[in-house]
């Protein structure tokens, strides 16, 4: 078993046409490797000799990709799921700490502020941090900056990615246990 450590087009038996793609954080079985790249099991394709060193074990995934990317890649590979509910982004935010390896606790938003957050001023946005909506002391929404102007939050109609105005987001937070890389929004 190895895991994608970033995005990784793959490649049908010729290796010529695209028929996926694997995200940061698939987990794929390599069925063989030789001169034309690795065979994966994951979709039957084919990984470039030049990206196959991207496939990590699962201990050099935990090495090398840090927690931020992979709450980063897991928030982005959840946009256009259905959340069977209407949704104020706790439920999305407690699925990407627990892909990220992060303690997820009680899933409400108050909570998450709470305990699973320092908060920060929106210039000292990093891509994987935590925006707020709050309005008469409750808290309405969150969801998790991309780092790109945009958000990823959920609602009735699923998980979005929509441009940061789009909400008023007024408290940022920096996960705990999320290393600090520098940014601002």
């Amino acid at each position: 078993m190895k895991i994608a450590a970033r995005a990784l087009k793959v490649y049908g038996a010729g290796g010529k046409t695209v028929i996926g793609e694997l995200a940061c954080g698939d987990a794929v079985h390599v069925m063989s490797s030789g001169e034309q790249g690795v065979q994966i099991a994951y979709i039957t394709g084919l990984i470039k000799p030049e990206d196959a060193k991207a496939l990590l074990t699962t201990a050099q995934f935990e090495k090398k990709v840090s927690r931020r990317e992979r709450l980063q890649s897991f928030a982005a590979a959840q946009q256009g799921r259905a959340t069977g509910r209407a949704d104020n982004g706790a439920g999305l935010i407690a699925a990407c700490l627990e892909a990220a390896g992060l303690p997820s606790g009680n899933a409400c938003l108050k909570s998450i502020w709470q305990n699973a957050c320092k908060p920060i001023g929106k210039a000292a946005l990093n891509a994987g941090d935590i925006v707020f909506a709050q309005r008469s002391g409750a808290f309405r929404r969150a969801g998790i900056w991309m780092g790109d102007n945009t958000v990823i939050t959920a609602g009735r109609g699923g998980v979005v990615r929509r441009p940061f105005r789009a909400w008023r987001w007024n408290r940022f937070g920096r996960l705990l246990g999320v290393e600090d890389k520098g940014g601002g929004a």
